[in-house]
C-alpha cells in the first residue's frame, strides 16, 4: 500500500484521511478449518465457507507523533466507540463490499445472516448471465416485515471527495417494492430515504445508483409494503471513485471490504528519534466483527 499516500479511516461518527500503512500489509480472511489423517490412511480437510477479515498494519518508522496519536485516539474511543471502518485504496475500483454482501449465498443456512437476522437463508441456482456471477444465489424471504431495519444492513463509508457506485444483481417474486436498497447517510449521520437499486439485467449494461455526498451509505434488503416477497440475491458490487462520472460494470468480482472492525489489543507506539519534531513507528491490528456481533 505504500505507493498510496492516504486511506479513509475511522468510526462512522468521525472519519479522516490517514497515512497508508507500509507495503506488505496482511489483510487475509480467516475462517474455521480442520485437517487430519484417517485410520485407514486417507486424509480429510474441512473448513467453514464464510470467513472474516483480519488486518495487520504497520506504519513507517518516520511517522509523525500526531499520526500515531490519532490511531491511539480511535482505540480509546475518542471519536466514538462504534466499529472501525476504512476504505483500502487497493479495493476501491474492485468491490468494496464485504465478501458476504458481494456473494450473499456464502451465508446460506445461517440464521445470523446479515440480510434478515433470525431467518436462515436457502439457495437457488443463479440464472445464466454474462457477468461471471456466483453459481448459487441467496433466497431472502421477506414476510410481513417491511421498511428499513439497521440490524439488517451494512455501512459503507464514502471517502471525502469520492463517489460510491452500487449495482445489484437480483430477482424478485411477490411485492414489487422488494429488492436491494441504499440508504444514504448525511454528514450529520442521519439516515435518508431508502432508494431501491433496480435489479440489474443479466446481460448488457446494468444500471446502478451513486452518491457523492454524505458520510456513506447503508445497504439492505427490504420492501415498503407488508405483502410477502422473495428476493434472490445473485451478487452485489460497490466501487469508490474520485469522480462523479457514471461507471460501467462488466463483471462481478468478489468483495474485498469488511462489515466493520474492532481493534485487536492496542496499537504500538515506538519513539525512534527527535528529528523533525519527533518520529514514531506504530502498528495496529483489526478483526472484522460487524456482521457477527
Amino acid at each position: 500500500m505504500s505507493s498510496y499516500a492516504k486511506m479513509w479511516f475511522g468510526t462512522e461518527y468521525k472519519m479522516q484521511w490517514i497515512d497508508c500503512p507500509l507495503q506488505g500489509a496482511d489483510v487475509s480472511p480467516m475462517g474455521w478449518s480442520a485437517e487430519g489423517t484417517l485410520l485407514n490412511g486417507g486424509g480429510y480437510a474441512k473448513h467453514s465457507w464464510a470467513s472474516h477479515r483480519n488486518y495487520v498494519f504497520e506504519w513507517r518508522q518516520s511517522s509523525a507523533r500526531r499520526m500515531a496519536q490519532i490511531m491511539h485516539n480511535y482505540r480509546d474511543g475518542v471519536y466514538g466507540r462504534g466499529l472501525i471502518h476504512f476504505v483500502d485504496p487497493l479495493t476501491m475500483d474492485f468491490n468494496v463490499l464485504p465478501k458476504q454482501w458481494a456473494y450473499p449465498a456464502l451465508m446460506a443456512g445461517e440464521a445470523n445472516n446479515p440480510f434478515l437476522r433470525g431467518t436462515a437463508l436457502s439457495t437457488v441456482a443463479t440464472p445464466n448471465n454474462t457477468f461471471n456471477l456466483p453459481l448459487q444465489s441467496a433466497r431472502v424471504v421477506l414476510g410481513s416485515l417491511n421498511g428499513f431495519r439497521s440490524v439488517d444492513s451494512v455501512f459503507i463509508p464514502r471517502p471525502e471527495g469520492h463517489t460510491i457506485h452500487v449495482w445489484a444483481h437480483y430477482g424478485i417474486t411477490g411485492q414489487a417494492t422488494a429488492g436491494v436498497y441504499v440508504i444514504p447517510v448525511d454528514d450529520l449521520g442521519v439516515n435518508g430515504t431508502p432508494v431501491r437499486v433496480a435489479p440489474s439485467t443479466l446481460t448488457g449494461s446494468p444500471v446502478g445508483v451513486k452518491y457523492s455526498t454524505g458520510r456513506g451509505i447503508r445497504l439492505c434488503v427490504m420492501k415498503t409494503n407488508a405483502t410477502t416477497a422473495t428476493v434472490d440475491l445473485y451478487g452485489l458490487t460497490a466501487r469508490v471513485t474520485p469522480t462523479t462520472a457514471n461507471q460501467t460494470l462488466t463483471e462481478w468480482l468478489g468483495g474485498q471490504g469488511n462489515s466493520g472492525c474492532r481493534f485487536v489489543g492496542s496499537p504500538t507506539y515506538i519513539e525512534n528519534t527527535g528529528v523533525n519534531g519527533g518520529q514514531i513507528s506504530y502498528a495496529a491490528s483489526f478483526k472484522e466483527v460487524g456482521d457477527w456481533q
